[in-house]
């Protein structure tokens, strides 16, 4: 077996979240060993979106000016019952602290094309792309990997100070670490087939939501953009997998043509591809052991209602880079790794929580009780955007009979002002609308569980309805 020279750090696995880490890390001017098995990157989208921090971050590592090319600003996220009655809706075109918008959607492949040009540009990143790495171990001084030619057979072993592995879902390095994770108890199957809009077609006359969460129980529904590739406009749906049917029968295209037909039909758009993924709510009880560390989906995967998969994941990358680059140039021990874990957003599980949550209104697939108005069909949505949310206070009121538990809810908003101070009002009758104070804006509104107040990360803790 042939030994190579040391390294700063070795990254095994090659997506989003690794490139996102050797950028951040070979600006810093650290050697890193990036190791992937394959010698091509996936060609199609899994995340669409990145939120208004996770931009900024990426902005600040060089990537400021190709991101507006490959992004494009969220709209209203809307949530419907099988009657298309308004649930809730989150604007994620609303202004964030980062200066843009809440979240901007992306075309992953294009993304991470970009990415990868940025990572080529790091004079101290070296990849081993066709290299599978079949073994991690580490010693007092260093730790390394084992890891095998594809093509030839030919194996190699690599070291360094410390090794992370950003290897997704079935991550060697986690298991090396230590398998053990806890299941929050989320799984569910989803069909997502991803087309491209043809020339001619848009949102508007194909009538569909910009973004939105059909909540029917005959078949719960995900419509949202899928990002911009050289001018041309991507557009998912995503199709729970109901008791009883077969992955195989959903897959077959005739049953893909009939599930979109309600929305488009192949004179309107193209299939890009269709597959049933598995969605799991799964936490790595232990992410660091020493030097070795895991990071994105090898130590956190959730379901995908609220967009922080990807996101996550880079946000794990910007945890490490920083304290990395601490002890590798001298000024603090290994013991502030111990905190990475800690410090994380996934450590309290809220962005796993929240996706749950969001579950219990997306996934449900309990029969509703009979309506006046008939049984609901995809065919009876409204053929029109839904009008904005006010900036000054919440207009759309959700029904309370539809969300959560019994219970009173009642109307919160968040305000900020031009100082910076920022706080919550709430209005004295359920149902009420929430004015706001001179000099102060009311944010749109967002949805999360109680308790709405305690947790102030990102947008997601604006909660317009609170069960009392």
């Amino acid at each position: 077996m042939k030994h190579e020279r040391t390294f700063d750090v070795i990254q095994v696995g090659y997506g989003p979240v690794s490139e996102a880490l050797a950028i951040m890390l070979g600006r810093q001017g650290r050697s890193v060993a990036v190791c992937e098995r394959w010698t091509e990157r996936y060609p199609l989208p899994r995340a669409v979106c990145i939120d208004h921090e996770l931009f900024r971050v990426l902005a600040a590592n060089g990537l400021g000016p190709v991101l507006p090319s490959v992004t494009r600003p969220g709209p209203l996220y809307q949530w419907f019952s099988p009657q298309w009655e308004e649930l809730l809706v989150i604007d994620w075109s609303a202004p964030s602290i980062s200066g843009g918008p809440e979240v901007n959607f992306v075309h992953q492949p294009t993304l991470e094309e970009a990415m990868h040009q940025a990572v080529r540009e790091q004079a101290g990143v070296e990849l081993f792309l066709g290299w599978e790495v079949t073994g991690v171990r580490q010693d007092a001084g260093m730790a390394h990997v084992d890891m095998i030619h594809a093509a030839t057979g030919e194996t190699r072993t690599l070291s360094a100070r410390f090794v992370i592995g950003c290897d997704g879902a079935n991550s060697i390095v986690r298991h090396t670490i230590g398998d053990d994770r806890e299941d929050r108890g989320f799984e569910a199957d989803w069909l997502v087939i991803d087309v491209l809009l043809k020339e001619g077609a848009t949102i508007e006359k194909l009538g569909i939501p910009a973004a939105g969460q059909y909540c029917n129980p005959a078949r719960p529904t995900t419509i949202v953009p899928a990002g911009v590739r050289d001018g041309r406009i991507f557009r998912r749906w995503e199709f729970m997998r109901l008791p009883g049917e077969r992955v195989e029968d959903l897959e077959n295209e005739q049953t893909v043509w009939s599930l979109l037909e309600p929305w488009a039909g192949p004179e309107d758009v193209e299939l890009v591809r269709h597959k049933v993924y598995n969605f799991r709510s799964l936490l790595a009880r232990q992410w660091q052991d020493f030097r070795l560390m895991i990071a994105g989906d090898a130590a956190h995967v959730m379901p995908p209602f609220m967009g922080q998969g990807m996101c996550s994941g880079m946000r794990d990358a910007w945890n490490l880079t920083w304290k990395l680059g601490m002890i590798l140039d001298g000024k603090a021990g290994l013991r502030l790794l111990h905190s990475y874990q800690e410090a994380s957003p996934m450590s309290a599980k809220s962005p796993i929580s929240r996706s749950i949550w969001a579950r219990s209104f997306a996934c449900r697939t309990r029969p509703r009780r009979p309506s006046a108005t008939g049984p609901s069909s995809p065919a009876r949505r409204p053929r029109h955007r839904p009008s904005r949310i006010s900036s000054q206070a919440c207009s759309i009121a959700p029904n309370p009979a539809r969300i959560g538990r019994r219970g009173c809810f009642r109307r919160m908003s968040m305000w900020r002002s031009g100082d910076g101070r920022s706080g919550w009002t709430r209005s004295s009758a359920p149902g009420a609308i929430s004015q706001s104070s001179p000099g102060m804006r009311t944010l749109p509104p967002c949805s999360m569980p109680r308790p709405a107040r305690g947790w102030n990360g990102s947008a997601w803790i604006m909660s317009p309805w609170v069960l009392q």
